[in-house]
């Protein structure tokens, strides 16, 4: 789609210079991605490339029509994470051509590298709430179904660490539940419930989730896992004598469950008949109807509520990591890049490559704390990619720059490697440098190191991307059984020419 072209004209003869970037010439994808990007997180708007203002006056300067624009905003459309609605195409106006981006307002913040851009007085800036607080889960389950919940949580808090708060909760008295429940919800960024056959009948279980499936505020933020027989091997020795929530076997099976409750309606009644005594049975009374609301109407439409593809498969969510749910708290979510890596050798080799694509410097290693002999420990360089001409080494030197960032765990980017006195020179080349920890559950194991021919190579947003495939690299080389203890015969070493 191409924007409005009388919209467009109406801009820029009426000098409408609000949410609007205009550019002489910029053809680079990062920048207009980061244009997009701030102008989704605010309130929408123009990029127009080919117009420039001039004392607050808008200029038509021009644009050519030979320009492969359409490379560029592919490549645009690439980098940004978020769903966003922009429409581009050339322009005439005032017998010039011109480049007109239009961009939508978006409903949850847009990024590009991890990283939010907000526009302001016709430029972008990183926005102030990048930093922001952990999403928050609520796991609503009946004890005997623990063991799930436990395994639930253990992959939720492995992969997304401190970017989720996770808070469970079992049930109290159907009265308090409510309440406690709904409060929970409004308090809470998701809610996730276990439903298996004792969930099923359990009181208060099911007036929790008869009223709320009702209430469309809150469906968004609820999710129902579905317990099958497959799941017990995850329970021990105490495992309930049926876990499975017939839900997916037909009418027949799932009206068991209204038998099951319209039992416990016609026991209860008969109670309260013969105790004959209003005071007594008061409570009784209550309970009463809340049953009977059950099994005359909740239980089905919750049953059937689940059936429409609203229930998950535990084992579903098991085999494929629990990736799908994962997403869900969390849609920026990617799984670890290097989890098809079945081996030290492969893993090392795929990752100073991964690296290598961010950096395009051609001096790059990772280094890794060792044994080196009964007493010490030291860094040991066990992949690079160097080019050939440059000098490249296996021992690190314990005092300098990678050293450094080794024991303090903190990261370095040296602008100008003449203006540090802790640099260490290995190769004479370089003007420019970036060390960066490799860590594991807030422990350094290691460091990256990339070296550049050219001064201020290096920057934050460089810095982003090349943390986060260390914190895939660290999540799997711990999985394939690195140790600080290891010697320098433990590991393969990995060394690429650029």
């Amino acid at each position: 789609m191409i924007p409005d072209e009388k919209e467009v004209i109406d801009i820029i003869q009426n000098n409408m210079t609000d949410n609007l970037i205009c550019r002489a010439l910029e053809m680079r994808p990062e920048e207009i991605t980061k244009y997009v990007c701030g102008l989704a997180n605010v309130e929408g708007g123009y990029v127009l490339i080919g117009v420039e203002r001039d004392n607050g006056i808008l200029k038509v300067k021009g644009f050519q029509l030979a320009f492969d624009m359409k490379t560029v905003m592919n490549d645009v459309s690439k980098k940004l994470k978020g769903k966003i609605l922009f429409e581009y195409g050339h322009i005439y106006v005032l017998a010039k051509n011109i480049f007109a981006i239009k961009v939508e307002k978006a409903e949850k913040k847009i990024s590009m590298n991890d990283i939010c851009y907000c526009y302001k007085n016709n430029s972008i800036e990183v926005c102030r709430e990048n930093k922001k607080n952990p999403s928050t889960l609520f796991i609503s389950y009946t004890e005997c179904d623990a063991p799930i919940v436990d395994i639930i949580e253990k992959k939720i808090s492995e992969k997304l660490r401190n970017r989720v708060k996770i808070s469970r909760y079992i049930g109290l008295e159907y009265k308090d539940s409510f309440k406690t429940f709904m409060d929970t919800i409004q308090d809470h960024d998701f809610v996730l419930t276990i439903v298996s056959d004792t969930y099923l009948r359990r009181q208060a279980c099911m007036y929790e989730v008869g009223e709320i499936i009702k209430d469309h505020h809150y469906k968004d933020k609820l999710l129902f896992v579905v317990l099958t027989e497959k799941e017990r091997k995850y329970y021990g020795k105490n495992a309930p004598d049926k876990i499975e929530a017939d839900i997916y076997k037909g009418a027949t099976s799932k009206l068991e469950y209204t038998r099951y409750w319209k039992k416990q309606y016609e026991e209860l009644e008969e109670a309260m008949k013969q105790i004959n005594d209003y005071e007594a049975t008061r409570q009784a009374t209550y309970d009463l109807q809340v049953i009977g609301q059950i099994y005359r109407k909740d239980i089905g439409e919750f049953l059937q509520f689940l059936s429409d593809e609203n229930g998950k498969s535990f084992q579903k969510l098991y085999d494929n990591d629990f990736n799908e749910l994962i997403k869900w708290i969390f849609p920026e979510y990617e799984p670890n890049i290097f989890n098809q890596c079945d081996c030290f050798g492969i893993l090392l080799h795929n990752s100073i490559e991964q690296l290598h694509r961010i950096t395009k410097a051609d001096y790059n290693q990772i280094a890794l704390g060792i044994k080196t002999d009964s007493h010490k420990t030291g860094l040991m360089v066990f992949a690079d990619d160097i080019a050939g001409y440059k000098q490249r080494y296996r021992l690190v030197v314990m005092d300098g720059l990678m050293a450094k960032s080794y024991v303090t765990g903190n990261n370095i980017l040296v602008n100008n490697v003449k203006q540090e006195v802790e640099y260490f020179c290995a190769v004479f080349q370089t003007k420019s440098e970036v060390v960066l920890p490799i860590k594991y559950g807030g422990k350094v194991i290691g460091v990256f190191n990339s070296e550049s021919e050219e001064e201020n190579y290096y920057n934050q947003e460089m810095v982003i991307q090349l943390t986060k495939v260390l914190v895939d690299f660290a999540d799997k080389i711990i999985e394939l059984g690195y140790v600080g203890n290891m010697t320098q015969n433990d590991l393969p070493y990995v060394h690429i020419i650029v």
